[in-house]
C-alpha cells in the first residue's frame, strides 16, 4: 500500500496496512536536524526568517522563497518517510 492509498483508506475509516505517519507542525530545530542544516536556514514553520527578510529592506523574491519552502517540506517528508504532507500557507 502506498502513502496515498494508506491515507485515503484511513480517512474512509477503513483499515490501512499501518497507521499513516504525519507531522503536524515540526519545529525549525527538528527540521534542521533532519535536513542537516542550521536552524537559521529553515523556512518551515519559521515566520521570523520571512519577517526579518522583509524588515531588512532587501528585495524579496516571493516565488523563489516559496519554492525553497516547498523543497524543504518535501525533503523533510521524504527523509522521514511520512505519508501525509500538511499544506502550509505560503507568503
Amino acid at each position: 500500500m502506498n502513502s496515498w492509498e494508506r491515507v485515503v483508506r484511513a480517512m474512509e475509516l477503513g483499515v490501512p496496512d499501518r497507521v499513516p505517519l504525519y507531522e503536524m507542525a515540526p519545529s525549525p530545530r527538528i527540521v534542521a536536524g533532519v535536513l542537516g542544516v542550521s536552524e537559521g536556514e529553515v523556512l518551515v514553520n519559521n515566520p521570523r526568517i520571512f519577517y526579518d527578510l522583509l524588515a531588512s529592506g532587501r528585495r524579496l523574491d516571493l516565488e523563489k522563497f516559496n519554492e525553497r519552502l516547498v523543497d524543504q517540506i518535501m525533503l523533510f517528508h521524504e527523509k522521514l518517510g511520512l505519508d501525509w504532507i500538511r499544506v502550509y500557507g505560503t507568503y
